[in-house]
């Protein structure tokens, strides 16, 4: 049996105000209302018994980010299924948005599509979304009415928050880097790379925004740079209870989009609704959990990453450079 595409459509919610542009050269903001669409990539239907329980939730994580996101046109999601530990997201392709003096600088490219009406890679898939086995049969908790906010069952990771974190990713928490060093792989950067700074003391972010929200540079994840905080005695160990943090992810609770979160996407460019724009209050209103047990952050190891981005510039190199698919930004590996 051929690969088995399912596609489930959910509208998020429509945003008449006009807003401030993210950032300086991102520009060009049409505040409308994404919508999301869900497709499985699944060989003999393997896990066609998880589609629904995936499709609400995935959906569900969606529209919640959807209340913060301006811009136009549908963002494909395509779920996958591996033998790896947790799970992991990205935009399908980047694009070229300009110059950051001599280095190259490109978007996500879900976000370049809600920002410009421009689809990077065609009929392709926006976003892709891969789960492991093992994870979803045995540590995934699916909500069947995750806008409810009922509770986490305990010893259960909610699929909820893991898909809300991967759309991060697939937005804008994603970068050429070298995970560990910091340092750019070559002339080109992600929007993302653009406000990272390396210090003796650790990786930091500083973009304007996220500088106002967590009162100084904000500490990333070492060795999982696009991810924030780092376990205790390091820095930022503040940011263990954030949605978008690099440590670990708790059993039995439920995580939310932070205000930091939404700084961190002004600052690259991810067009966002006005209110997302003024930031202000507490930068983690939930960061004190019941109880944490906690489980590996949901990304993918270092190797696999390693040659995702060997693969995607080999395609680039064949191309020739031209305007066809921009190199991919990696995602973050496990913590």
């Amino acid at each position: 049996m051929t690969n088995l595409s399912r596609r489930f459509l959910v509208a998020a919610l429509a945003f008449a105000a006009a807003g401030a542009g993210p950032a300086a050269f991102l520009s060009g903001v049409a505040h409308a209302s994404p919508l999301y669409t869900v497709a499985f990539d699944d060989p003999d239907a393997a896990h066609s018994a998880y589609y629904s329980a995936i499709s609400t939730d995935l959906t569900a994580a969606g529209a919640d980010w959807a209340q913060h996101l301006a811009g136009s046109g549908t963002i494909d999601v395509q779920v996958r299924f591996a033998a790896i530990p947790t799970a992991n997201g990205t935009s399908a392709a980047s694009a070229y948005v300009g110059q950051d003096g001599a280095t190259a600088v490109y978007d996500q490219g879900a976000a370049a599509k809600l920002r410009t009406g421009v689809d990077a890679n065609g009929a392709a898939p926006d976003a892709i979304i891969t789960i492991g086995d093992s994870y979803l049969q045995n540590q995934l908790w699916f909500d069947s009415q995750p806008t409810a906010g009922g509770p986490v069952p305990s010893g259960k990771i909610d699929a909820f928050s893991v898909f809300l974190h991967e759309l991060g990713h697939v937005f804008g928490f994603n970068g050429f880097r070298d995970p560990t060093t910091g340092q750019l792989p070559g002339a080109y950067e992600s929007t993302f790379d653009r406000f990272v700074t390396v210090r003796p003391d650790g990786i930091y972010f500083t973009g304007e925004h996220a500088l106002a929200a967590y009162g100084g540079p904000v500490p990333l994840t070492a060795g999982n740079y696009t991810h924030l905080g780092n376990a205790s005695p390091g820095t930022g160990s503040d940011l263990i209870g954030d949605l978008m943090n690099g440590v670990s992810f708790w059993y039995g609770y439920r995580y939310e989009i932070s205000p930091l979160d939404l700084a961190v996407m002004s600052d690259i460019g991810v067009p966002l609704v006005p209110d997302a724009n003024g930031l202000s209050g507490p930068v983690l209103a939930d960061a004190a959990a019941p109880s944490p047990a906690v489980a590996a952050i949901p990304e993918p190891p270092t190797l696999t990453l390693l040659l995702a981005a060997i693969a995607a510039l080999t395609m680039i190199a064949r191309s020739g450079g031209g305007s066809g698919l921009r190199p991919l930004a990696r995602g973050a590996r496990i913590g």
